[in-house]
């Protein structure tokens, strides 16, 4: 579920992105592995990281186990700082894995919210910087019916306007496809709530009770942007001038719908991951079933002895266990028992019954 889940999520994303702003899209998905990769990290260690630890604490439990378990042997091989040994390696095992797994948590949770950030970054940064160009690209010296709109030096924000031919000490208002949008938008609101509202600027304009569109010189959003669109600058290509082509919600929107792209391919990859694994698993089984024993247990072909005698032998035999190599319980035994014959065997734990 978690993967379909992430592979709508993330799609869906990436499709409402590339519908409202293609080109914004496409520059924030350049910076989408930098989620993907500790997202999918982070999830692993959530999900697999209570297993690591499960693994490494049996271990130490095997060890313990098996030395409660044969007490006496390991008792009479003298083997209990041995087997003390093991149990603390262990137990360092198990502290690796629960310091590299908080680790691994800590580290990808911060790359992931950083990736966050760098995504969103890149973004704005680019929708920015484009439709500052493209504002610039539209720009034109706005003149009404002989009124000139004057605007503060350095950010073309509306102040006033003039019947003179000079905005000193203000500069020209030059109106750009983004402030056409503005307008048309807010062509209802009272000129007295605006920049360009009271005083001489709104007696010039015609008096106080007007709305912001009748301010700017027009009766109707048709008619201004009729005119905008007739006096918008040769080269800039937009039929219907506003809003910019690189409109700002539509970057935010972009933004937004790739980071959620992210997020949803990166809930995907632990998932798949787990079916990859599976995969794996079955074909190992898969195999097992199909196999052809090179020995058929069933056949009745080939030779078979005439008779079973039932005698055991063994001779000079040698061995010690795998914990305690230097510790020889066999060596050069050998044994023989007839048939039909019963045989104990009598010793000490260790001595190599077994």
């Amino acid at each position: 579920f978690v993967l379909f889940e992430g592979v709508g999520y993330g799609v869906g994303g990436l499709v409402v992105g590339l519908i409202y702003q293609p080109a914004v899209a496409g520059i924030t998905l350049a910076t989408v592995p930098l989620l993907i990769l500790p997202a999918s990290a982070l999830m692993y260690v959530l999900q697999n990281g209570s297993k690591m630890v499960s693994r490494a604490y049996a271990t130490a439990g095997g060890y313990a186990t098996e030395a409660l378990f044969a007490m006496r042997t390991v008792v009479a091989l003298e083997l209990e700082g041995h087997f003390a040994a093991k149990y603390e390696e262990a137990l360092r095992a198990v502290r690796w894995v629960e310091v590299r797994n908080a680790t691994v948590v800590g580290t990808t949770t911060g790359l992931a919210l950083s990736a966050y950030l760098v995504m969103m970054v890149a973004g704005i940064l680019y929708g920015s910087f484009t439709l500052s160009n493209e504002m610039e690209e539209s720009a034109f010296e706005y003149v009404v019916d002989g009124i000139r709109y004057c605007a503060y030096d350095g950010d073309n924000t509306p102040a006033g306007a003039t019947p003179n031919t000079s905005c000193a000490p203000l500069v020209p208002f030059e109106m750009n496809c983004n402030w056409a949008e503005l307008f048309g938008t807010a062509a209802s609101t009272p000129l007295d709530a605006t920049p360009l509202g009271g005083g001489e600027s709104s007696a010039q304009l015609g008096g106080p009770n007007l709305t912001l569109l009748e301010g700017m010189g027009f009766e109707s959003v048709g008619a201004f942007n009729a005119y905008v669109v007739a006096s918008s600058p040769p080269g800039y290509d937009n039929d219907g001038y506003h809003p910019c082509r690189m409109a700002a919600k539509l970057v935010l929107i972009a933004i937004l719908a790739m980071m959620m792209a992210g997020e949803g391919f990166s809930l995907s990859g632990p998932p798949a991951q787990l079916l990859v694994v599976a995969k794996q698993a079955a074909a190992d089984v898969l195999s097992i079933i199909s196999r052809v024993p090179a020995i058929d247990s069933f056949s009745e072909a080939g030779q078979t002895p005439e008779a079973v005698a039932g005698e055991i032998e063994v001779r000079d035999v040698v061995f010690a266990y795998p914990t305690a190599p230097d510790h020889l319980v066999c060596n050069g035994y050998s044994l023989s028992v007839s048939a039909g014959q019963t045989v104990a065997l009598c010793g000490p734990s260790g001595s190599g019954k077994s």
